[in-house]
């Protein structure tokens, strides 16, 4: 009777090869998915504070157009018109109103459209 003598007692180089590289791809990916989250996180603030921005112009009760930049770095321009949609109605005014911003060199921008009623005061 032949007797075969099995040496089993640890692994082989190809497995520990093997192990490493999927070891590898895992945290390859999970450091991607990171990354990509803190970079859609970073372009959401922005739009957030640009929606902000484009609010508080839109709510001041000056109704002419203008323009102008705020402190960190957004630029804004507001478009008052008669709304002539359907005809020229008397009082109602359409403002448009613009935030512009740097995403890194990409330019971006938001536009906001809302009908106000403003009457003239009359003495």
């Amino acid at each position: 009777m032949r007797y075969i003598a099995i040496h089993d007692k640890g692994f082989t180089l190809l497995e520990v090869l093997i192990a490493v590289a999927i070891l590898g791809i895992g945290v390859v990916s999970v450091i991607r998915l990171f990354s990509d989250g803190l970079r859609t996180s970073y372009s959401s603030s922005k739009y957030t504070m640009a929606l902000f921005h484009a609010r508080n112009i839109m709510e001041e009760v000056k109704y002419e157009s203008d323009n102008g930049v705020f402190d960190d770095g957004y630029r804004w321009e507001k478009i008052v018109s008669p709304y002539t949609e359907n005809g020229n109605i008397e009082g109602l005014k359409q403002i448009i109103v613009k935030v512009y911003w740097k995403d890194g060199v990409i330019p971006k921008e938001i536009t906001f459209t809302t009908l106000k009623t403003m009457f003239k005061k009359t003495k």
